[in-house]
C-alpha cells in the first residue's frame, strides 16, 4: 500500500510540472495573440487613412468633372454663334482626369487587398483564441482529476494511519517497523501538502489564464468592430 501511494505521488508530481509548463505556454501564446491584434489594429488604422485619402481624391475628381461638364455645356449652348475649339487647358484637364481615375483604381486595388489581409488575420486570431480556450478547459479537467486522486490518496493515508495504530496496539515488538512506517507516513503527508499547494497555485494560474482569455475575447470583439467599420467606410 505504501509503495503504491508513493508511486502515485511521483506521478502526481510529474503531472503538476507538466500542467505548469502548459500554463506557461498558454500565457506565451496569449501574449503573441495580443501582439497580432495590436498589429492588426494598426493595419486597420492605415487602411482607414487610405480610404479617407481615396474619398478626398474622388471628391476632387467630381469637382473637376463638374467644371468640365459646365464648360462643355457652355460650348454647346445656343448663345454661342460659332462652335469654338477645345482649348489646350481643357485638353490637359481631361488628360489629368483620366490619369486620376487610373490612380484611384490602382489605390482601390491596394486598399481592397489590405482589407482581405485584415480579414485573414482576424480569422487567425479567432482560431487561436478557440485553441487557447480548449487548452484552458483541458487544464481544468486535469486539475480536477489530480484533485480526485489526491482525495483518494488522503483516504489511503487515513487507512494506513489506522493500520499503524492497530499494529502498535497488538504487538510492541513491531515498534521498529511501525516507526519506519510512521517515518514514511510523515514523508507522505509532507508530499501531499506540497501537492495541495501546487494545486492551489495551478488553480490560481488557470484563473489568471481565463482572465487573459476574457481580455483577448474583448480585444477580438473590438478588432471585429474595427473591421466592420472599415467596410462601412468603404461602402460609403
Amino acid at each position: 500500500m505504501k509503495a503504491t501511494a508513493l508511486e502515485e505521488l511521483k506521478t502526481m508530481s510529474k503531472l503538476t510540472i507538466h500542467l505548469e509548463r502548459q500554463i506557461t505556454e498558454l500565457k506565451f501564446k496569449t501574449l503573441k495573440g495580443r501582439i497580432i491584434e495590436r498589429d492588426t489594429s494598426n493595419s486597420i488604422t492605415d487602411v482607414e487613412r487610405d480610404l479617407l485619402d481615396l474619398k478626398k481624391k474622388v471628391s476632387h475628381l467630381k469637382n473637376n468633372y463638374q467644371r468640365m461638364h459646365r464648360s462643355f455645356q457652355a460650348l454647346n449652348s445656343g448663345h454661342m454663334r460659332k462652335a469654338e475649339p477645345i482649348s489646350h487647358r481643357e485638353i490637359n484637364m481631361l488628360d489629368l482626369l483620366k490619369d486620376t481615375v487610373r490612380d484611384l483604381k490602382a489605390e482601390w486595388v491596394v486598399v481592397k487587398r489590405d482589407v482581405i489581409d485584415l480579414q485573414t488575420e482576424h480569422r487567425s486570431i479567432k482560431m487561436g483564441q478557440n485553441k487557447y480556450s480548449n487548452s484552458s478547459f483541458h487544464i481544468s479537467e486535469s486539475i480536477q482529476l489530480l484533485t480526485s486522486k489526491l482525495s483518494t490518496l488522503e483516504v489511503k493515508n487515513e487507512n494506513l494511519t489506522n493500520v499503524l495504530k492497530s499494529q502498535s496496539d497488538k504487538n510492541d515488538n513491531l515498534n521498529g517497523s511501525i516507526q519506519e512506517l510512521n517515518d514514511h507516513n510523515e514523508e507522505y503527508t509532507v508530499t501531499a501538502d506540497n501537492i495541495k499547494n501546487d494545486l492551489r497555485n495551478l488553480e490560481a494560474n488557470v484563473k489568471s489564464v481565463d482572465k487573459d482569455l476574457g481580455l483577448l475575447k474583448d480585444d477580438n470583439a473590438y478588432l471585429k468592430t474595427l473591421v466592420i467599420a472599415s467596410f462601412e467606410v468603404h461602402g460609403s
